[in-house]
């Protein structure tokens, strides 16, 4: 399998995603607070911020190839080839240590030229650690099971490691490669392999296998046939991930070449998808069932059918969800003229199929071709969902493709209509990525005084030169897809750093006079980025936490500030880091959690609350929410059998919530128990509109004919206009948003319009410099039954000053209805300034 995905270009997107940058000078004015207690402590397990930890051991540099790092809540596991033997070694940490235990696994091969030989690692729900890699076209089974469930680093010695011969069957295990361990749809542990049933490589299987801790034995998850099997030298490459109750696999396969040989990079054709609920069962994106083994006979599950050397790249395209759980896929293909050019496609209901929608329009080529590990230095597209609020209707593409002349003018975020696909923004102009405003803003990208630069000056000789070049994990193939629009902070906790020489296509870099060329052993460096949350205060008051320009980022509510009642109890295991909230029974007003806090003078406004949750099912999927003596929010998570970041939403129609707060005053965040099970690893609060307002800012007035009418499709809920029939140019709803600072902001509204003659409002703006209403404008509506965002009419470049936007809704024709607005942060504007 060809490694496309550049691993510096993930950590600039996740930097752009996460960080506060240009927003934290932004509210410097908004969010004045003293300095909080710094300090590692034991219950932190987020960690100190941006710290390097310990160096671990020295490593091949030869070449990249993925190494595996797991935490848990008392210690540290990092697998990698050796500098000394380039064999596989495991080093542990108890996480409170610097002391690392290390085992060397000498009895397989030494890791040779060849990039796909990564390693993956994986832990039970009985303790036990599994390991397996360095297994592209093995002729055995490289798999390693401890001998025993972990629980110090201290165990980590000769023996603890243990070879398992055979996962499912040995005789379809003989040309193997690309081991992934995957959690299935309801927690299972799974293991999946690619076996080739001939040396020429010209036919195989893909399995899936799942791990029963308690037998501690492989079973076939799918009960009985493999995922994917191909003859003729085809072969598929899937990559899967559980979302919203669902094991989510899309994959590609690629074809033979013009002379009918085994496919190389460009021959990969027809981009697909499927999911399951239990794995034995198995359908497309509307239902329809598809049939295992999955062949290239399989046309049910095509979402593209791109033909070979149409561009598509596997290892590039990247899943997302949007809030009903109905996936997106975004991927590189060429268009008419040999361009690179991104798609977006996602599953439309009536048609049966998928829609793709063009958002780039590049004037470059990516021409990747041939076979081994291409790199990806320079000449490349890439795309990713950037971390963006899943319950508002869009979405953020982060779209970079890259020439030996830099990048191309499509290059940038586009943010997208998720049931259009239609960009609303998009480059040249559209300059931020537009992140959920209860994002924790306190993680950040590579740590400070880790550089980007390598800390080597080798040079490899003639006739290639080369120098070393700073790898980062997670760097694995099948990559970590980022599907979660959310990422659990305390999963982006630490990273391992080093440096190796560029790829060669998996071939053995030699002198111009035949003699391998050995660089260097690179030092294996341990990172961890998380912010820093300080200690509850004395007062026992959960304390601010600021960033260096002493600012503050937000509030971080942990389990272990809280005070407990009734069945609310603090509880661990390993799918969480530290302490998490679970209630044994139903909701009562003494099962709750609380913690107080206090907003400075000067901080008032509108906060949005997320939190770390797990729900495994329906019925065990919920907490209520209130702060103060405010409304009891019933909060129904979406994820399933994962820890999902997710903001906090009212009821089952997850509509976005905002919490009006009072400055210079402590306040009172309560959880109450709502269904026995649901678990809850920390709540994140901070002030909204540091990028954009959610959607829930409801009509402070509805009137004279307009209807407020309940639906579930809706983001805020309900659905405000004339009903069908009801008298023209009737009826008025009134609005305010908050504007935090002076800037340029565009105004959207999610509107539907069911035909030509119900398709149109009257809007009129009071900007916060301004003393009266603008006359109003005829605001036209795109034709359709789905809910759609769209500018609203005069609001795409808004000149504002800080205090509230108010709008004036007013109908004109029946039918037409608006489910909410939205505004969006475009850039600063100083004094005398204007938006262009």
């Amino acid at each position: 399998m060809t490694r496309h995905r550049s691993v510096r270009r993930r950590w600039r997107v996740l930097a752009a995603a996460l960080c506060a940058g240009l927003f934290a000078s932004l509210f410097a004015s908004l969010f004045a607070a003293s300095a909080s207690a710094s300090g590692d402590f034991p219950d932190d397990v987020l960690g100190k911020n941006q710290r390097l930890a310990t160096p671990v051991d020295t490593v091949w540099s030869g070449h990249p190839v993925g190494f595996a790092l797991v935490t848990t809540q008392t210690f540290q596991l990092a697998a990698y080839y050796n500098g000394v033997d380039r064999h596989i070694t495991l080093a542990a940490r108890d996480l409170d240590s610097d002391t690392w235990f290390r085992t060397t696994l000498s009895d397989t091969r030494a890791v040779g030229w060849d990039s796909h030989n990564y390693l993956a690692m994986k832990i039970d729900s009985a303790g036990y650690v599994h390991l397996s890699g360095n297994m592209h076209y093995s002729n055995t089974m490289i798999y390693y099971r401890s001998a025993q469930p972990m629980t110090a680093a201290a165990q980590m010695s000769a023996g603890f490691m243990q070879r398992v011969a055979s996962v499912l069957n040995p005789a379809q295990e003989t040309r193997l490669t690309y081991p992934t361990f995957l959690t299935g749809p309801n927690g299972e542990f799974l293991f999946s392999y690619r076996n080739h049933s001939d040396d020429s490589l010209k036919a195989g299987s893909l399995y899936l296998a799942r791990y029963d801790a308690a037998t501690r034995t492989f079973s076939s998850a799918t009960g009985g046939p493999a995922l994917f099997s191909w003859s003729g030298a085809y072969s598929a490459y899937p990559e899967c991930v559980v979302h919203g109750g669902y094991l989510h696999c899309f994959f590609m396969w690629r074809g033979l070449t013009d002379k009918g040989d085994i496919g190389l990079a460009e021959d990969n054709y027809r981009l697909s998808y499927m999911r399951t609920a239990d794995l034995a069962n198995w359908t497309d994106a509307f239902g329809r069932s598809v049939a295992l083994p999955v062949t290239p006979a399989t046309t049910l599950t095509t979402v593209d059918d791109i033909p070979r050397k149409g561009g598509l790249a596997n290892g590039q395209p990247a899943l997302s969800f949007d809030r009903n759980g109905v996936p997106m896929l975004a991927y590189h293909k060429y268009d008419a003229g040999g361009k690179s050019q991104i798609h977006v496609a996602r599953p439309v209901a009536a048609t049966g199929a998928w829609r793709s929608v063009q958002l780039t329009r590049s004037v470059s080529r990516w021409q990747f071709s041939g076979g081994g590990t291409i790199s990806s230095e320079a000449n490349k597209a890439d795309n990713s969902f950037a971390t963006d609020d899943p319950l508002d209707g869009v979405s953020t593409v982060d779209v970079q493709i890259e020439t030996s002349n830099g990048k191309d003018p499509s290059s940038g975020p586009y943010i997208i209509d998720d049931t259009t696909l239609t960009p609303l923004f998009s480059p040249p102009g559209s300059t931020l990525i537009y992140t959920a405003p209860n994002t924790p803003l306190c993680v950040s990208g590579p740590a400070t005084g880790d550089s980007n630069d390598s800390a080597s000056t080798y040079q490899t000789p003639e006739p290639t030169p080369a120098k070393m070049l700073v790898r980062r994990s997670p760097i694995v193939y099948p990559p970590p897809v980022e599907v979660h629009n959310y990422p659990v902070l305390s999963r982006l906790h630490y990273y391992l750093r080093w440096e190796t020489l560029p790829s060669n296509g998996d071939r053995t870099r030699k002198t111009q006079d035949g003699a391998e060329i050995l660089p260097p052993a690179s030092d294996l460096l341990l990172y961890r980025t998380a912010c820093e949350f300080p200690r509850p205060t004395a007062s026992g008051r959960v304390a601010p936490t600021v960033n260096a320009g002493n600012e503050v980022l937000g509030f971080m509510f942990k389990p272990s500030a809280a005070t407990l009642s009734g069945s609310m109890t603090r509880r661990t295991d390993a799918g969480a880091f530290g302490d998490h909230l679970v209630s044994t029974a139903g909701y009562a007003p003494a099962n709750v959690a609380s913690w107080t806090f206090d907003i400075a003078s000067g901080q008032k406004g509108d906060y949005a609350l997320g939190g770390a949750a797990f729900a495994r099912s329906a019925n065990d999927d919920s907490f209520y929410v209130q702060i103060d003596g405010g409304p009891l929010l019933d909060w129904h998570l979406t994820g399933r059998n994962v820890w999902n970041y997710e903001p906090v939403s009212a009821g089952p129609t997850h509509a976005a919530t905002a919490f009006a707060l009072s400055g210079d005053a402590t306040h009172t965040l309560r959880v109450y128990a709502r269904e026995p099970g649901a678990k809850l690893e920390y709540l994140w609060l901070s002030k909204v509109g540091r990028n954009k307002l959610p959607p829930s800012y409801g009509a402070s007035e509805i009137a004279d004919g307009f209807v407020e009418t309940p639906d579930i499709r809706a983001v805020s809920g309900h659905a405000v206009g004339l009903p069908q029939g009801s008298a023209a140019n009737t009826g008025v709803a009134s609005y305010r948003l908050p504007v935090p600072v002076r800037g340029c902001y565009a105004l959207l509204g999610r509107t539907q319009a069911p035909n030509p003659s119900a398709d149109s409002f009257y809007l009129s703006y009071q900007r916060p410099q301004d003393s009266a209403y603008a006359p109003a404008q005829t605001w036209n509506l795109p034709n359709g039954a789905e809910w759609t965002w769209r500018t609203a009419q005069g609001g795409d470049n808004l000149l504002l000053e800080p205090g509230a936007l108010a709008l004036k809704l007013a109908g004109r024709e029946s039918g037409a209805r608006l489910d909410a607005f939205m505004l969006m942060f475009k850039r600063p504007v100083g004094a005398g300034g204007a938006c262009d």
